[in-house]
């Protein structure tokens, strides 16, 4: 499978100006054991099995250990302001690197002390505590982005579907928190396309949620103070329905307690008619 990854630098938190930060010269470098051997960032049969084609000696040959050594040695891996990047994925057919320099010049760099792998886990941080590059999975980044993307293409094909019914429309906006009234047709596509832009995730669960109804009659209720919240609790004069929203979705939508439902619509229609 392909995977790319990048290496970068840290941002500039020194006393430099960025522009003389970012065109001096970063590189990870050779660095020791404490037996005094070259870090290679690779098992004996890593190096075994990738070397060879890259210092174009067999295993066999006396020499052959003596000049991965020197290779690591002299290894120097250039970081540009821009970063650089490598493919370390292995090909599943062969078992072997799509790109083998790339895939060693990564385990080496790996092992490096000024390389922070994982910025978010603490122990990382706390073990490269002068860490002077970071490494980013550019796979991740850009299956992340094709999510986005597609996320994105989605919203906005349910807000095109979305403006052809008014009622839901209305009950889309009260679960994202944008009440309706007040609003005329155009305000509401409006207001709702700029949702489908910006949280698209978060519209394309409103919209195709299967309690949408009785999700925008709670918000409904709660404005119109025919239920009051007490914390996460929802509540019904001094009665439960639950102590968050979808417990009180659940409560509202069981049959046992579609008397409690019918009171509150009721209840919620006498209110809206003494506003007339």
């Amino acid at each position: 499978m392909r995977k790319s990854i990048s290496i970068n630098r840290k941002p500039n938190a020194t006393n430099l100006p960025d522009e003389v930060y970012h065109n001096s010269k970063r590189g990870l470098g050779a660095t020791w054991t404490a037996s005094g051997d070259v870090n290679t960032g690779l098992s004996m049969d890593e190096i075994q099995k990738y070397m060879p084609s890259i210092i174009s000696i067999p295993v066999n040959d006396t020499t052959f250990l003596i000049k991965v050594k020197r290779w690591f040695t002299d290894l120097s891996i250039n970081v540009p302001a821009a970063g650089v990047d490598f493919e370390i994925g292995i090909d599943p057919k062969s078992d072997f690197p799509y790109e083998v320099i790339d895939y060693v010049k990564y385990r080496f760099a790996a092992t490096h002390p000024y390389l922070l792998l994982d910025a978010k886990d603490p122990k990382e941080v706390q073990k490269k505590r002068k860490f002077m590059f970071i490494l980013e999975d550019k796979s991740k980044v850009k299956a992340a982005n094709v999510v986005d993307k597609n996320n994105r293409k989605k919203s906005l094909k349910e807000w095109i579907k979305l403006t052809a019914d008014e009622a839901k429309m209305d009950q889309v906006l009260r679960v994202l928190g944008l009440f309706p009234e007040g609003m005329d047709t155009d305000d509401k596509e409006i207001a709702l396309e700029k949702a489908a832009k910006e949280t698209p995730k978060v519209f394309i669960e409103a919209t195709t949620s299967s309690s949408l109804a009785l999700q925008s009659l709670l918000r409904e209720f709660l404005s119109m103070e025919v239920l009051r919240k007490v914390g996460n609790t929802y509540l019904n004069g001094e009665e439960s329905l639950g102590d968050s929203e979808e417990e009180a979705v659940l409560f509202l939508d069981n049959k046992a307690n579609s008397d409690v439902l019918v009171t509150l619509k009721a209840k919620l229609k006498q209110f809206n008619k003494g506003k007339s």
